[in-house]
């Protein structure tokens, strides 16, 4: 008798609540829909905090947009890896469909777990994105050690692009989001800019030119032209985004290894999307060197201390690892080198491998 009385109340209070609704001028079963939808999606403070799916993707309307949320409650949906993995980690999804070409800015600074973003064009291709990257900002810890970054991303009319924020092995927690549109950078070359000269590069490219590091023996490009009024160098360099032989998703770094004259080695660099120069003393693996990470078009510069006959290394790559589906092979930069007599080959030598960290 109990379970029947029951029974009744709950079929009186639904017919009640669907009887407001069609007062109100409401559809009754669309209505409900709707509110069984917005139930099944995490909310805080009765405001939803992003998108569980493609199909339900929280859209982008106006650039600048800036949100805050939370990944935990929502579903793991989305499984690609992008460099490294597990990919295990709840998602979600932001959509963005431009009325112009541009270049987009997508970054989840200050958010506190370790994260990455994948993004894809029109649909979910699986294995596939259009772009993904982790672990931008490694090593600035004002944003997190691996808060993720997708900055320069040409974007087209006509197109909805699928922004997902998802977590590394596991991860989840609170992250805040940031897009805006990143002006077009042209970095134009010093007169005297020595070519870096590394075959241009290309999906299934083999890098054996001065991949340092990532090489068994080590990799290093020999230069020694060095301007005699300044005693500095200008390098002309090109980098880019490719998927290589040997790995998913990589990035094309470049190696230089200077033998110091002085008590100070100064480079510097500037260059058309957001690059990581390092500096450190010579070996591998380079822990423990000294960084600066540049936005398009803004320079920046390392003033190292160095023992005169010693021998440093310097790494210039794209920041951050990550995987640009199109073309982008041909991103310039410009370093510059002051303060040592000449680079040199790097004789060989064995090393523990340490290849995730500089791809």
């Amino acid at each position: 008798m109990l379970r029947l009385i029951c029974t009744v109340l709950f079929f009186m209070l639904a017919f009640s609540a669907f009887a407001s609704d069609q007062e109100e001028g409401s559809k009754g079963p669309a209505s409900f829909e709707s509110n069984f939808s917005q139930a099944m999606t995490p909310i805080e403070n009765g405001i939803r905090l992003g998108g569980d799916t493609i199909e339900s993707a929280i859209p982008i309307d106006m650039l600048p947009f800036s949100d805050s949320g939370n990944t935990v409650g929502y579903q793991n949906d989305y499984n690609d890896i992008c460099v490294i993995g597990p990919n295990n980690a709840a998602d979600v999804v932001y959509s963005f469909t431009p009325t112009s070409d541009m270049l987009l800015d997508i970054d989840l600074c200050e958010s506190a777990f370790g994260n990455q973003l994948f993004v894809y064009e029109d649909e979910y291709v699986s294995g596939d994105p259009y772009a993904c990257v982790p672990m931008f900002y490694y090593g600035v810890s004002e944003c997190g050690f691996l808060a993720a970054r997708m900055a320069g991303l040409p974007v087209y009319s006509g197109h909805t692009y699928f922004i997902i924020i998802d977590g590394y092995d596991g991860s989840q927690g609170t992250y805040t989001i940031e897009v805006q549109q990143m002006p077009a950078c042209d970095v134009t070359f010093s007169s005297d800019a020595m070519p870096e000269g590394e075959p241009p590069l290309a999906n299934d490219y083999v890098d054996t030119y001065n991949t340092g590091c990532n090489a068994d023996p080590p990799i290093l490009q020999n230069i020694d032209s060095f301007q005699p009024d300044t005693g500095c160098l200008n390098i002309a360099g090109i980098s880019g985004y490719l998927r290589p032989a040997y790995s998913y998703f990589s990035r094309d770094t470049d190696w230089y290894s200077v033998i110091a004259s002085g008590t100070e080695i100064k480079a510097s660099i500037i260059a058309e999307a957001p690059f990581s120069l390092f500096v450190n003393a010579a070996g591998c693996p380079a822990y423990g060197s000294s960084s600066v990470h540049v936005d398009p078009c803004v320079s920046g510069e390392i003033n190292y201390p160095t023992i005169p006959g010693n021998e440093y290394f310097i790494f210039v790559a794209l920041q951050g690892v990550g995987h640009w589906n199109l073309e982008l092979t041909s991103i310039e930069y410009e370093l510059q080198v002051c303060g040592q007599d000449g680079m040199v080959q790097i004789e060989s030598m064995t090393w523990d491998a340490l290849k995730a960290d500089y791809r």
